[in-house]
């Protein structure tokens, strides 16, 4: 065993309480399952939520979902498709044909789905002057396909203002059960 070769330079370790110490290696995140048959994996087949209402399918109250945490260093971005008014929402019907009416009003942000409505807002005022006057609230709505028809629903409204925040400041498009290819639909109103 003397006469064992060791890599170059690397002198051999005697000291059995050195080994002891090391730290064990560690392991590459988990990573999201892909090409899973349907059926399987997270968050499909029976038990799972149901989009329009958010309820376990077949059973009560939905349980408190645990946040699914975001890493922005692996994850790709998506395109979050958000239009902005002054002073009033858009029509559910104008977003019917893809929203093809709009492009005006639209904003697009890469972002993920752990975006906060603070930090969209934000994002917001760098491209429309109207969101950043005083006395301004953002409302968010979430426009989604929901059985072949849009649907719209409140989710959240942020003050233009940094010194005063609410609640909703800290919802993230997770928490509004935002999915890929829903719309935002802003209203910038006077408070």
């Amino acid at each position: 065993p003397r006469d064992e070769k060791r890599p170059e330079g690397r002198p051999r370790d005697r000291n059995p309480d050195r080994r002891e110490r090391e730290e064990p290696p560690q392991r590459p995140p988990a990573r999201p399952e892909r090409n899973m048959p349907p059926g399987r994996g997270r968050g499909s087949g029976r038990g799972g939520f149901e989009r329009s209402s958010g309820n376990p399918a077949g059973r009560g109250q939905a349980k408190e979902m645990p946040k699914k945490e975001i890493n922005r260093q692996e994850i790709c971005p998506l395109l979050l498709r958000v239009f902005v008014k002054k002073s009033e929402h858009h029509g559910i019907d104008e977003f019917q044909n893809r929203a093809v009416g709009l492009i005006e009003d639209e904003v697009q942000i890469y972002t993920w789905k752990d975006a906060t409505l603070l930090e969209l807002t934000q994002l917001i005022q760098q491209v429309k002057a109207f969101a950043k006057e005083r006395n301004t609230q953002l409302h968010f709505n979430l426009i989604s396909a929901s059985k072949g028809k849009l649907a719209e629903r409140h989710v959240g409204t942020v003050r233009a203002e940094t010194s005063r925040r609410s609640e909703d400041d800290r919802k993230t498009l997770q928490d509004t059960n935002f999915e890929i290819g829903d719309y935002l639909d802003v209203a910038v109103m006077a408070c």
